[in-house]
């Protein structure tokens, strides 16, 4: 959406919501040709293969990328990557369900 806050486009704390939101709330947001939804912002998503610095030995940190609902919208991006233990928890960590669309005949 460019650089500048605009209301209505995703979870932030700029949306005042304080939580994770369902997918779809926020319909600006929407990638129509390419099916995507919620891109920015909401929760951090853990990324299942990737290790913070190519760590490789267990209980290495993870890589988390995206942004989450305690962020200013600046912070708000898909590159923007943070890690820590895979065993930590907190409200504003998350993850990503994908569903390949089916192709029309």
């Amino acid at each position: 959406w460019g650089g500048q806050w605009e209301d209505g486009i995703s979870n932030s704390r700029e949306a005042g919501l304080g939580v994770t939101s369902p997918v779809g709330l926020f319909p600006r947001s929407a990638q129509a040709p390419l099916g995507l939804e919620d891109m920015a912002g909401n929760c951090w998503e853990w990324c299942d293969a990737c290790r913070y610095e190519d760590m490789q030995e267990v209980g290495s940190p993870r890589v988390l990328r995206g942004g989450a609902f305690v962020l200013v919208a600046g912070f708000l991006r898909s590159s923007n990557r943070y890690w820590y233990l895979p065993e930590v928890r907190f409200r504003f960590f998350g993850f990503r369900c994908v569903l390949a669309a089916r192709r029309q005949p």
